[in-house]
């Protein structure tokens, strides 16, 4: 796992207690991330 793979996983392991400022590339990397878990529960 690299230091990206790390910083997403713990951004995404904070939940709603996390918020991305920046950069926007991470901040667009997340959001994707996310709406394709939403997607598993809205199938």
């Amino acid at each position: 796992m690299n230091g990206d793979q790390s910083i997403k996983k713990w951004i995404l392991g904070m939940g709603q207690k996390a918020k991305v400022l920046g950069p926007e590339t991470l901040k667009k990397d997340i959001e994707k991330e996310m709406r394709q878990m939403l997607q598993h529960y809205l199938e």
